[in-house]
């Protein structure tokens, strides 16, 4: 009985040939069809969510970040994922790579915190109160996409109250987009920001930006001679910092007689003021030299009209066309040249050109 058993169960090798003889080959040497791979492109979501998943369950962790005191436990792999920083750590032949547990010096713990909530979530809740944090760790940890999302946080906050703190942050973090933003921002309010206290909160070197910019401002050029002169006198600025900020200033957009009046006020009010006074009389001629050697030359001149305009700061003279003939035929568009561009960009285009064929 336990050898008829046996015989029932034992499997006929020529029985197993045919069955697979029988079934088609899917794959065949001499035939393909090119078929779309499979994607499930909730795959990367449902990665993140489970990697989530066993950080909240404690599991799986094999490194410790210590900042402030204060430890964060993480899995590399994420990390390293985000962060060139940590992949750096990781990857190469740091001690930290054989280490369980790091101490991270030169960041916070609350910067680190809402990192790490990131990594693994794929959000972060930027107020005022976490982005300089967000932006310090961020920074020192180099996760670029949060590097940009807290300058355009920042960007998006700008006002008269924080430019001056948030100039500070787009130099120190070399954000050049939010710097752009935000001394564009102070200059097309200079006139009113003139009038807080954060005007001598600037820096040199950030008045000296301001004044050489290029940016449009709110002013006429005598106002801004006369915030570079108030800064000077109420800072006690030196003498070679302030020639290099009356510099930056048009002498040629000021009238004659405001000029008087503004050198004639500022050696009434202090005798120590003189030292300016004879900066601005030679930045002065300096200017109209320079006038008279335009006027003689048959170089290009400046033909932009301070009478119409309040300052020509930011200003470019530009050609314009305005339809015509073409090779094409007659043309509705308008299109103007920008020297700095260096090329034609279409403006509009005249309405109604068909009734006029």
């Amino acid at each position: 009985m336990a050898g008829g058993a046996a015989s029932v169960l034992r499997s006929n090798p020529e029985q197993h040939s045919n069955k697979s003889a029988a079934i088609p080959k899917l794959l065949s040497s001499t035939y393909s069809r090119n078929a779309p791979n499979f994607v499930l492109a909730s795959h990367s979501e449902a990665l993140l969510h489970g990697l989530n998943a066993l950080r909240c369950a404690d599991k799986l962790f094999d490194v410790t970040l210590i900042v402030e005191g204060k430890t964060f436990k993480a899995h590399r792999v994420v990390l390293a994922a985000c962060s060139d920083y940590f992949c750096a750590m990781f990857t190469d032949a740091m001690r930290e790579a054989r280490q369980s547990e790091i101490k991270l010096n030169g960041v916070n713990a609350r910067g680190i915190e809402l990192l790490i909530e990131y990594a693994y979530t794929s959000k972060l809740e930027l107020d005022r109160n976490n982005v300089q944090d967000v932006l310090s760790v961020s920074t020192h940890v180099q996760m670029k996409a949060v590097i940009e999302a807290c300058s355009n946080y920042l960007e998006s906050q700008i006002d008269l109250e924080n430019c001056v703190a948030i100039a500070v942050l787009a130099d120190l973090y070399a954000l050049d987009s939010l710097k752009r933003k935000t001394y564009r921002f102070i200059c097309s309010r200079l006139d009113e920001f003139s009038l807080t206290a954060d005007l001598l909160n600037l820096t040199w070197d950030q008045l000296e930006y301001i004044l050489s910019c290029n940016y449009p401002v709110d002013c006429s050029e005598e106002r801004v001679l006369q915030i570079a002169t108030q800064y000077c006198v109420e800072t006690g600025l030196k003498a070679e910092l302030a020639h290099l900020l009356f510099s930056h200033v048009r002498f040629n957009q000021i009238e004659a007689s405001a000029l008087k009046t503004l050198l004639s006020t500022l050696e009434d009010e202090d005798k120590e003021n003189k030292a300016y006074v004879k900066l601005i009389r030679t930045e002065i001629n300096k200017h109209e030299q320079n006038q008279i050697k335009m006027l003689s030359s048959e170089s290009e001149k400046e033909v932009i009209s301070t009478d119409i305009l309040t300052n020509s700061r930011g200003m470019e003279l530009a050609l314009v066309k305005i339809g015509g003939f073409e090779t094409s035929g007659l043309t509705n568009q308008i299109s103007c040249y920008l020297p700095s561009v260096g090329k034609w960009e279409g403006l509009t285009a005249i309405p109604h050109i068909e009734q006029c064929k």
